[in-house]
């Protein structure tokens, strides 16, 4: 187990914006795929996000 305790605080939120579909699905597998190396994952449309909240969020994927 990492002891490193930055480790278990690490956080992801990637956002997306679909028509269709598909991009939601990429996201939603790379939060699964980030989850097994235990990050912490929020995955939001894009017109759920506020962009002024971007601010404090220091990692982000955008799936298009």
């Amino acid at each position: 187990m990492n002891q490193d305790p930055d480790f278990h605080s690490r956080s992801l939120l990637i956002l997306y914006a679909t028509e269709t579909g598909t991009a939601q699905d990429a996201a939603d597998r790379i939060a699964r795929q980030c989850r097994r190396i235990l990050l912490q994952c929020r995955v939001l449309s894009m017109d759920a996000y506020s962009l002024a909240s971007s601010v404090s969020s220091s990692l982000r994927d955008f799936s298009c």
